[in-house]
């Protein structure tokens, strides 16, 4: 299969979840959340950049980026790629993006976690990076798609990072009503 070919699958398959956050930020925050078309995502794609997944009109220096990491079922894990981060930043840059936040749905306990890309001081990828030389379950491995160095975390870890900011945004009952959502429509 074909790069693009590939990523125009990924991005079929993503929409349910990037739907389910849109529209649970919708009703948490009371704004306008949209999504990114995947055409405008493909066509920068090529250029180096990613583009994140929603944006939201009365905030139009922020933006979101949405992780469903099935895998996390098997492994415990949450997995952030490198390069994607790294794309999604360049992409920030050049849009005048302020904050940049990944939302990750894991497929083990169904909540979604929120964190700061960290838009000047690569805060997120420094972070992964003294995790990992000091705790041996956290590792920097070849992975995805494409085999691009990815940060393998286990997730109660994940949850402890500085720029893990959930608890910023939601609260316990939010994370109840998300998990069980996302289970029902995900969790097939």
């Amino acid at each position: 299969m074909t790069r693009k070919k590939r990523f125009e699958k990924m991005c079929r398959e993503s929409l349910i979840s990037e739907n389910l956050v849109k529209d649970f930020l919708t009703k948490k925050f009371m704004l306008q959340f949209h999504l990114v078309p995947h055409q405008e995502q493909i066509a920068l794609s090529h250029s180096g950049l990613h583009v994140p997944d929603i944006l939201c009109v009365e905030k139009p220096g922020v933006a979101f980026e949405v992780k469903e990491d099935k895998m996390s079922a098997k492994t415990g894990n949450l997995a952030f790629e490198l390069s994607g981060l790294s794309r999604l930043r360049r992409w920030g840059w050049g849009e005048g993006i302020k904050n940049i936040y990944l939302m990750y749905i894991n497929h083990n306990d169904y909540r979604l976690d929120v964190f700061d890309l960290g838009m000047h001081l690569a805060r997120l990828e420094l972070e992964l990076k003294a995790l990992s030389d000091r705790n041996p379950s956290c590792k920097c491995i070849p992975g995805g798609d494409q085999l691009h160095p990815l940060y393998v975390v286990p997730i109660p870890l994940a949850r402890k990072l500085e720029s893990c900011i959930t608890t910023l945004f939601f609260d316990d009952v939010d994370l109840f009503f998300f998990s069980k959502s996302a289970k029902s429509v995900l969790g097939k």
